[in-house]
């Protein structure tokens, strides 16, 4: 993804997922404001999730940061579809929809996610989305 900044997320040691974060061409590493869109593909299913990503650091500090899952901000939408289409053709994954992802799950404890609180996209990804 042209002009795009690329962060590889190796979640394996901790979650059952891989990750990577792609960072807009308006927001490149090192800048005060964040935007990125995440890809998190699990290692449990032949799934994956995507979602958006807004920090702005104020000195070393985030100092706002907000995520969507989709639908998604317009800035978003192109380099998430093409994020999406890559992720099916090269990892054969398909991509969980809101209503599967934010399913309860409360016979399930993940890391410090009380079980009556875990949902769908902690088991398979992570509790992690920042």
């Amino acid at each position: 993804m042209p002009d795009c900044g690329l962060w590889e997320q190796p979640f394996l040691l901790y979650y059952p997922c891989r990750g990577v974060r792609v960072y807009l061409p308006h927001s490149p590493m090192g800048s005060d404001v964040h935007d990125a869109i995440v890809l998190l593909a699990s290692v449990l299913a032949p799934v994956h999730a995507l979602y958006a990503s807004h920090q702005r650091y104020e000195g070393e500090h985030v100092g706002e940061s907000q995520t969507w899952f989709p639908p998604l901000p317009e800035r978003f939408v192109p380099y998430a579809q093409r994020l999406d289409a890559l992720a099916k053709a090269h990892l054969g994954t398909t991509l969980l929809p809101n209503n599967v992802l934010f399913t309860p799950v409360p016979d399930i404890h993940v890391e410090d996610v009380p079980a009556i609180e875990t949902q769908l996209i902690h088991a398979l990804f992570t509790r992690n989305i920042w």
